[in-house]
């Protein structure tokens, strides 16, 4: 429900204004300068027209303003029930026209917002409105959250799918209190992806599920699908539980391919690097050539249809030149490979030669290695894993340095907790700090619910502790900074900082 503008405006535009250019707000302002010297208040300032608009979602709000001379602008909005809850962004453009967006607000809220130029700026109060926001769409369930009050909670921003029983699949982005602050439905059924958020263009990249609908795409936060990797044969092809884009903008895929062995057939994997400006793939590689070489197994038969089962990969540029890595979880191995030649490097799995090491480099037996693996962290020779622990009967989060060359693999930190089992499912992160985020994720209903559970690694006690109802899936997860995502003082110190600089400027001289 939105409610009425109440604006203080001049009636005539000047002559000869061009277009509004659509701005970028929720990346303006991130360097905290304070205004420019000389931006005292002048009597020649004004607003001239303001107006406002909701977003493609009912907690996003849009805001386009014309001054009387050119000057960067401000937009801050705050909760009238709550005065931490605060949103800022800035446009820095020396125009008198301007675009003003924000999301991530609460929904369900009444929020007061004042606009105004920064330089030079009123001499009187500057623009107020009022709105109320709506709420989230009703099949996205609400988080419950328990918070250690000696430990915190790090971050503030969880994205996650969200697959909910009904068939309906959602990507969400929920708060530290386990609210909704943005939300985008993809196609049904599409309950193994991962996604991620990429800061520089405000934009989620995700892609999996098994189907071609899962293909990898990039969602802008505001603006919605801004591409979709529709390669040639993609109809066809069912996207495995993964895909990322690289730094260098380039997209790293997970195919199900299938593989044959003179009568045998079975599904094995292709991976697939591309240029989303040019469509080029750059690499690729697949798990029939590993068969060819001896390096894979040969499988067939309908309980042996997915022997493999790659469901994460990722692609660093090491000191040996750009690897990447592949978790098989049926196989119970992870594996590197070159990134020029596609030649596998090493397989960490059991019966593969590997010397295996506790924490203080004493033996371990070969059980200890992961028993298939999720939602693998690389840092270096370091390989952070959610081992579902298939064989063991429990599952944990562990460390283990990797030492390709030498076959050795130390563990380097694990935890665990009890009744924490889960065969199939699952995500690990490093977060900062020295802790780690854990998605002990639930097929949902009989199976218990997911939990998203921050440990700290110097301790191992849980931090906070992020909870669905047993009737609610999850896959994966991941936890962003308060200053990463959404433009809200509340999680950012620094914007709360510039709350301050521009106070002359939002007060009025």
């Amino acid at each position: 429900m939105w409610g009425i503008v109440v604006m203080i405006a001049v009636a005539c535009a000047p002559s000869g204004t061009k277009d509004p250019p659509v701005d970028e707000p929720e990346r303006s302002g991130d360097t905290g300068e304070p205004p420019p010297e000389g931006c005292a208040p002048d009597p020649g300032q004004a607003l001239l027209d303001v107006a406002m608009r909701p977003g493609p979602r009912t907690n996003q709000l849009e805001v386009t303003l014309e001054l009387a001379r050119p000057s960067p602008t401000a937009l801050l909005c705050t909760a009238s029930d709550d005065p931490l809850e605060r949103h800022l962004v800035e446009s820095e453009a020396i125009e008198t026209s301007h675009t003003l967006r924000i999301d991530g607000l609460l929904p369900q809220t009444t929020y007061t917002c004042a606009v105004a130029p920064t330089c030079p700026v009123l001499v009187g109060p500057p623009t107020t409105l009022s709105f109320e926001t709506g709420g989230w769409p009703g099949a996205i369930p609400r988080a419950s959250v328990e918070v250690d009050p000696k430990l915190g909670f790090t971050g503030a921003w969880t994205l996650m799918n969200k697959p909910i029983l009904n068939g309906e699949t959602w990507l969400v982005v929920y708060d530290d209190a386990g609210i909704p602050r943005w939300w985008h439905e993809v196609a049904p059924n599409l309950f193994d992806v991962e996604v991620l958020y990429h800061p520089e263009d405000h934009s989620v990249v995700w892609g999996g599920g098994f189907s071609p609908e899962g293909r990898a795409r990039v969602v802008h936060l505001w603006d919605g699908e801004t591409y979709s990797a529709d390669l040639p044969g993609w109809e066809s092809t069912e996207y495995h539980h993964d895909a990322k884009r690289l730094a260098d903008g380039r997209i790293l895929t997970l195919e199900v391919q299938p593989n044959l062995f003179g009568v045998s057939y079975w599904d094995g994997f292709r991976i697939v690097l591309h240029d989303p400006d040019t469509q080029r793939i750059e690499f690729s590689t697949d798990s029939q050539r590993y068969v060819n070489e001896g390096l894979l197994r040969v499988a067939g038969g309908w309980l042996d249809a997915d022997p493999y089962h790659a469901n994460w990969l990722d692609w660093r540029q090491t000191p040996r030149g750009p690897e990447l890595y592949v978790s098989l979880c049926f196989e119970h191995q992870l594996i590197a490979i070159d990134g020029d030649n596609g030649d596998v490097l090493w397989q960490l799995g059991a019966g593969r030669g590997w010397t295996v090491l506790d924490e203080a480099g004493d033996p371990l037996p070969e059980s200890a290695l992961p028993q298939c693996q999720h939602g693998v962290e690389v840092d270096g020779d370091r390989f952070l894993l959610y081992d579902n622990g298939q064989d063991r009967g429990y599952s944990q989060a562990v460390e283990w340095e990797i030492d390709g060359i030498d076959h050795t693999a130390q563990r380097s930190w694990a935890w665990s907790e009890p009744g924490w089992s889960e065969a199939f499912l699952g995500d690990v992160d490093y977060l900062k700090g020295g802790r780690v985020l854990i998605t002990e994720a639930r097929f949902g209903s009989l199976f218990g619910q997911s939990e998203i559970v921050e440990v700290d690694r110097d301790t191992g006690r849980v931090a906070s502790r992020m909870s669905f109802s047993a009737n609610e899936g999850a896959y994966r997860a991941e936890r962003y900074g308060g200053c990463e995502m959404f433009r809200s003082a509340r999680h950012c110190p620094e914007l709360a900082q510039r709350i301050v600089e521009l106070e002359p400027a939002l007060r009025g001289g």
